[in-house]
């Protein structure tokens, strides 16, 4: 039995590391945004296509992996998955046209959202016996690599190197990262595979009232967290008037502040009602963000980004710890539909904010500041209508 474990644990660093360059791909764009559209020579409208495709690509995979993802093993998906998305960060470092530019961002869209949801119903697979406090460090390590690739990217751009240079670091970071995966896996052996999924099962399961509240809550955290990963930075430099490096710290607060939420929840996974705590944390991160927005001080939105970071962190490894756990027998499908919603969230919200801030800057904050609110409301619904468990 202590082997088995010792061999499990093995295995899940670098799965736990695969979640990290994974973060890469959703923080890397905001402090990425204006040296892009000064290589492009786009307007600010057009900067959010990098996210919007990003998005569509995310919705396409997962909608893939939502039918077919229980028809490949946990190790063949990671394998493909990890490769597409690491060529596709080395081959943006080649700085190709603003077409190819999109479609390059609609691969890694894709790519990463099934590695993301693969991730996530491995790790509940390898750990069934306490799923939320593993999933809970799962995603705190998404939040230490949604941390870095900002720092990653200010280091390279205090040293004067190229926007080409951050897209070869972070692409070689992954394939290094894949490369010590494969050697642990091969050590491990191979996962058992799942049974295949009906179109009428998945049918029902969106139809599912329960689910369909949980979706909301994911969709409310990443509008929140990516939107502002996405677009403080500007917003800082431009209508805060903050300069420098400085205006990345909102953006490294929060995802601090995520961090420490996701490693509380780990610690108390099996003492908290997973439901009662999204719903009360959400509400008073939404609280300390329209507090923050109303004082409009940079030192106020940093302390109250880390805050709001806190109270949202266990947001999605709960959600997908609930969601397994009433549907135990069809892991990969259920956690690709909650990751379908994360991706949704992921594609309208930034570019939403886009459209709302060219209007004026302090709107689009605003509208993303409110969506904590939105996951409090859509796991309380969850609640309401928690099936019974299986």
């Amino acid at each position: 039995m202590k082997a088995m474990r010792d061999s499990r644990n093995i295995l899940a660093v670098p799965l736990y590391a695969l979640m990290l360059v994974y973060a890469f791909s959703v923080t890397a764009i905001g402090p990425l945004l204006p040296a892009l559209i000064a290589e492009y020579g786009i307007p600010v409208r057009e900067a959010g296509y990098f996210s919007l495709f990003q998005g569509l690509g995310g919705i396409a995979g997962l909608i893939l992996g939502v039918f077919f993802s229980s028809y490949l093993r946990f190790d063949y998906m990671i394998k493909m998955t990890a490769g597409i998305y690491g060529l596709s960060l080395l081959t943006m470092g080649t700085m190709p046209g603003f077409a190819i530019a999109l479609l390059l961002f609609f691969l890694i869209g894709g790519s990463t959202k099934l590695l993301d949801s693969t991730l996530n119903a491995y790790v509940s697979e390898l750990y069934r016996e306490d799923s939320p406090r593993y999933l809970s460090i799962l995603h705190a390590c998404f939040g230490a690599g949604a941390l870095t690739a900002p720092m990653i990217i200010t280091g390279l751009s205090a040293r004067r190197l190229y926007l080409s240079d951050a897209f070869f670091v972070l692409g070689g970071i992954c394939m290094v990262v894949q490369i010590i995966y494969y050697l642990a896996q091969k050590r491990y052996g191979r996962p058992a595979a799942l049974a295949p999924v009906k179109a009428g099962w998945v049918i029902g399961l969106l139809k599912d009232r329960h689910i369909v509240c949980l979706c909301l809550g994911v969709i409310g955290y990443t509008g929140f967290s990516c939107g502002c990963s996405m677009w403080l930075p500007s917003y800082m430099s431009g209508p805060m008037g903050v300069d420098g490096g400085a205006a990345n710290y909102p953006v490294y607060a929060m995802w601090a502040g995520i961090i420490a939420g996701r490693l509380y929840c780990a610690a108390c996974s099996g003492r908290e009602d997973l439901y009662r705590y999204t719903i009360l944390s959400s509400a008073a991160g939404g609280g300390v963000m329209l507090l923050a927005t109303l004082a409009g001080r940079p030192w106020i939105y940093t302390a109250s980004y880390a805050a709001a970071g806190f109270a949202t962190g266990g947001v999605v490894p709960y959600v997908v710890a609930i969601a397994n756990r009433h549907y135990p027998e069809h892991r990969a499908s259920v956690t690709a539909v909650v990751m379908f919603a994360a991706a949704a969230g992921f594609m309208v919200f930034p570019a939403l904010a886009g459209a709302v801030a060219e209007i004026k800057f302090s709107y689009g904050i605003l509208l993303m500041n409110c969506f904590p609110f939105f996951i409090a409301a859509g796991m309380y619904l969850a609640k309401r209508w928690e099936p019974e468990k299986k």
